[in-house]
């Protein structure tokens, strides 16, 4: 019966689980002590880091070097911490959140002196206990927020917000063609080399049927499988929400925008009552979603979930994925490639300056009309 609790027997880690673990923790204070070198020396040669949101691979020590040397630039008291770690095999899932204070350039955005704090969740292969891969998913949208620089996500209730989205719309359908169909990028397999226990079975066999019940457009029947409290902790758009009604209206809200979406599950790693997976979601976009208007277009969105399972139903839900990446297949945003144009880095230089924008035109202003007063 729901509400009551049933002790499941954690499955032993094994020797290997064991070493990945100590590996995904002992590089931490190497991280922490801006140490690229040290960080590097958990990784193979081989190493491939594919960030997700950013659309972007770093293959070997040089390239996930430079990558980890733009960090420590944009963010000098840069602190990894990992909340949550998920071993399995070769492989770990790892929660985790970065924080620091945005002193150096960060995606073509100048400084802005503000505290950052980007959550995200990653899948780390590591067969021989070192780093051979590493998929990470974060929302670029939320550092933004963070910088100063994006609204938070109610804003787009208002009405002139509204009106501004129609208008954006109306444009880019001018502009840009329908993309039709988004080519997706390699899925990666899933690959385990454990059996799984009795717990582990119950576990994958209802994460298979939440999936084939929204895949059916059954997304209230989803409330039937989950617990009367679960929470959804939505890194994407919004704050934690508690309780059924709360994650059916969620589900709603993307029925209503996208209602042909699908979900496909491309890698799992499960122990006892916890999963991560990666999934892609899937649709055309033909009804309002979050103030936006139909845009007609089709949408392929990568993303990671954390399930922690209770008596039988999915207790806690963690979203991992990237709105702004959402924002761009929509036509709403300019492609990454803008943020190398000399347009895009004064756009943002004004954006990040704009007090001292302001100030400066209302001294102009304030100036001209003194002048104009003594010609007088």
């Amino acid at each position: 019966m729901e509400g009551s609790t049933t002790a499941r027997q954690p499955r032993a880690l094994s020797p290997a689980e064991k070493r990945n673990l100590a590996a995904v923790t002992n590089v931490l204070p190497f991280w922490n002590g801006g140490d690229v070198q040290g960080v590097l020396g958990f990784y193979e040669h081989e190493i491939v880091w594919t960030n997700v949101a950013l659309e972007e691979v770093y293959e070997g020590h040089a390239g996930v070097g430079r990558y980890l040397n733009r960090m420590l630039t944009a963010f000098p008291d840069l602190r990894f911490d990992v909340t949550h770690k998920i071993p399995r095999g070769d492989r770990v899932a790892e929660r985790w959140v970065i924080t620091g204070t945005h002193l150096g350039p960060y995606l073509g955005i100048p400084p802005t002196g503000r505290h950052a704090a980007i959550h995200g969740m990653s899948i780390v292969h590591l067969p021989e206990g070192r780093f051979l891969s590493d998929r990470f998913y974060f929302d670029t949208s939320s550092v933004l927020r963070d910088m100063g620089l994006m609204p938070s996500p109610g804003v787009f209730r208002a009405a002139p917000a509204r009106a501004l989205l129609r208008a954006i719309v109306l444009v880019s359908k001018g502009l840009v063609r329908s993309n039709g169909a988004v080519d997706a990028p390699t899925e990666p397999a899933i690959l385990d080399d454990l059996a799984l226990s009795d717990g582990e079975r119950q576990s994958l066999a209802l994460l298979t049927q939440v999936i084939e019940t929204f895949n059916r457009g059954g997304y209230r029947s989803i409330s039937e499988l989950v617990a009367h409290d679960v929470a959804l902790d939505n890194k994407m758009f919004v704050e934690m929400q508690i309780g059924r009604e709360a994650l059916v209206e969620s589900l709603a809200v993307l029925a209503t925008g996208f209602p042909d979406a699908t979900l496909s599950i491309t890698q799992t790693v499960v122990r006892d009552d916890e999963i991560a997976c990666e999934f892609r979601l899937r649709g055309r976009h033909d009804g309002p979603f979050l103030g936006v208007p139909p845009t007609g277009r089709q949408i392929s969105i990568p993303g990671i979930s954390h399930l922690t399972i209770r008596d039988g139903k999915i207790a806690e839900i963690a979203l991992y994925a990237d709105s702004g990446m959402l924002w761009r297949q929509l036509g709403l945003m300019p492609p990454l490639s803008f943020l190398d144009t000399s347009a895009a880095r004064v756009s943002l230089w004004i954006a990040v300056n704009r007090a001292r924008v302001i100030a400066a035109l209302t001294v102009s202003v304030v100036v001209a009309l003194m002048s104009s007063r003594r010609k007088k």
